[in-house]
């Protein structure tokens, strides 16, 4: 091959890797801490579940403040729901719902620090984030539940949101159940409201700080609640209902302990109050989300278990990540290891 051949076939082979460079690149673009132009500051969630047909009725409300001037599109990670409509401070926007990103064409440009009011209408079956559990044939003592488990990525399936842990926006939770029922969220329960006609309760939860998107939770079903206090902040142990009979010492009992140890060591609790919500065949031993850790009900035992078994090294677990994952929280998972 001649000197001129070979320059003419490496020119072909770096233009043509170049062009599918660039297609790739294009079709790969991904929204993250790279790539995020704007912070969230708040959301707040109106929820209705339907636990015969497993979805999630909701609109979302999110503030939002771009990072950059004519700023014209907000993208969102939404999956396994169906957008119905969405307005701009309370104006009808154009929107698109593909491969897992929510395109909102705003009608005007926003510049660096300007907040605007994003009105989101959906429905959605989640194949992941959100579970639900009802009796069945062959095990019918499985109780009605829903909960969450938004780590790593997952919540964004049953609302839109920017789903990566570098974002935090403080979190509203306003989500109707039927009136066995309760709801539990992140932060303080600020109402609960009856509407007996329709056999239904309304739950109203907010934070009064910002956490990421993967920390937000719901836990809905029959609960009991136990409480207590330390250094003035509400301890509540909320117990399945068929869990009543158990004494909540067992796998609870030292929790007040644990903080007071965890405040003098590391600094006080950084909360206005801590849930622990035991919830049916959850996928892992526990999650830290934010005041509303989410446990496996397995963690509860008999006396004739102890000192064989004990849920202490759990709820220990759990419970400092209120510092070092929730308070403290990574950038990426690349550090989540810290």
């Amino acid at each position: 091959m001649t000197r001129i051949s070979w320059w003419i076939a490496i020119s072909f082979l770096f233009f043509f890797s170049f062009s599918i460079y660039a297609q790739n690149g294009e079709k790969d673009w991904v929204l993250d801490h790279t790539t995020r132009n704007y912070d969230q500051q708040h959301i707040r969630l109106n929820l209705r579940i339907n636990f015969d047909k497993e979805k999630v009725f909701g609109t979302a409300h999110l503030r939002i403040s771009p990072l950059e001037n004519d700023f014209k599109q907000l993208i969102l990670h939404s999956e396994s729901t169906e957008v119905s409509a969405v307005k701009i401070n309370g104006t009808s926007s154009p929107f698109s719902l593909e491969d897992g990103l929510l395109k909102i064409h705003l009608n005007q440009a926003y510049q660096k620090g300007d907040r605007f009011e994003t009105e989101i209408r959906y429905t959605s079956k989640p194949v992941t984030g959100l579970y639900f559990f009802h009796p069945i044939k062959d095990i019918p003592e499985i109780p009605y539940q829903v909960w969450s488990q938004g780590q790593g990525e997952d919540n964004h399936h049953w609302f839109p949101v920017y789903d990566k842990p570098d974002d935090k926006l403080s979190s509203e939770m306003i989500v109707t159940v039927p009136d066995t029922m309760r709801a539990f969220s992140n932060g303080r329960l600020l109402d609960v409201t009856h509407h007996p006609d329709k056999k239904e309760k309304t739950f109203h939860w907010k934070t009064d700080f910002e956490h990421s998107s993967y920390l937000i939770s719901l836990v809905v079903g029959q609960y009991v609640t136990f409480s207590d206090t330390v250094k003035g902040v509400p301890l509540h142990y909320n117990i399945p209902a068929d869990l009543a009979q158990m004494n909540p010492d067992y796998p609870f009992g030292r929790t007040a302990n644990m903080i007071n140890f965890y405040s003098e060591y590391i600094s006080p609790y950084p909360y206005s109050q801590y849930s622990q919500n035991p919830v049916q065949d959850f996928r892992y031993g526990g999650m830290e989300n934010t005041t509303a850790t989410t446990l496996n009900r397995r963690l509860f035992h008999e006396e004739s278990a102890v000192p064989n078994y004990s849920g202490d090294p759990l709820v220990a677990h759990e419970l400092v990540h209120q510092w070092f994952g929730d308070l403290l929280t990574c950038k990426t998972w690349d550090h989540i290891w810290l």
